[in-house]
């Protein structure tokens, strides 16, 4: 466990020192992509893409130059230029989990490879589409507003128990989660701290990007922190009940159950 999660967090900090120079030099007369975007179909030269087995959305945040996101295994993020006048993405850094079945591995690197080619945007209302060629290659998404979940925003949510199929085990340090109204995340894995932005809709959270310090911790901690990470990192169903905050893993095995520090 030690070692995975020396992977993860080693691949997670890469994320935020990476910075690639690009040479597109887009016309700033076009129309702003930025924004928080999910990705509802794509089409490449292999065919169109399945969409149905992803365990988690696909999203895509463009904020200064910056391109960061889920895609449908790992998160990622790298550098862009863009207007709806045309784009330059890339290259992606980003974590190094491996999911499964093989093909939502091979979905992946379509859609990392599909941001890192095209060189076209579209914007139609809430739509945006990124292209090469028109028939090429197309990535349609659609805007993703990180509505602030009133039950979520305010308090600090206290880790208490980590439930992993008929185990439960008590925390190990501080964890903590805390949910701002304008789409942003903070929070502890019990030594390690993260920060990212978040999308919420019916219930369901999912993290556009996660960002993690670093500090140095024990090794005691390293089979919590995975646990922690992947729950909140592969996105997940969040129940609250009084004080009580519920983080069940989307598609998986796995929940976080946190306490407000203050009754809300």
């Amino acid at each position: 466990m030690r070692a995975k999660l020396a992977v993860l967090t080693v691949a997670l900090l890469a994320l935020t020192g990476c910075g690639i120079s690009t040479g597109n030099e887009p016309d700033p007369d076009g129309d702003d992509i930025t924004g928080n975007w999910q990705l509802t179909a794509g089409t490449d030269l292999t065919g169109t893409f399945v969409l149905d087995d992803v365990p988690q959305p696909i999203t895509l945040e463009l904020s200064g130059s910056t391109a960061a996101g889920q895609a449908p295994c790992n998160s990622y993020t790298g550098e862009f230029n863009g207007t709806s006048d045309g784009v330059d993405f890339g290259p992606f850094a980003s974590t190094r989990m491996a999911c499964s079945p093989d093909s939502v591995m091979e979905l992946e690197s379509r859609y990392i490879a599909g941001l890192e080619a095209a060189d076209t945007a579209t914007v139609d209302g809430s739509t945006l589409t990124l292209s090469l060629n028109d028939d090429v290659l197309e990535l349609v998404f659609e805007e993703a507003v990180a509505t602030p979940a009133a039950d979520l925003v305010g308090p600090t949510w206290t880790l208490e128990t980590i439930a992993v199929g008929d185990t439960s085990a008590s925390v190990e340090g501080e964890a903590t989660l805390i949910f701002g109204e304008d789409g942003t995340f903070r929070g502890n894995a019990g030594c390690h701290g993260f920060s990212g932005y978040y999308v919420y809709k019916d219930d369901a959270v999912n993290f556009t990007n996660l960002d993690v310090d670093h500090t140095e911790c024990s090794d005691e901690l390293a089979a919590q922190e995975t646990t922690v990470f992947d729950i909140l990192g592969q996105g997940f169903m969040a129940t609250i009940d009084g004080d009580t905050l519920t983080a069940t893993k989307t598609g998986g095995d796995g929940a976080l159950v946190y306490r407000a520090e203050e009754p809300q």
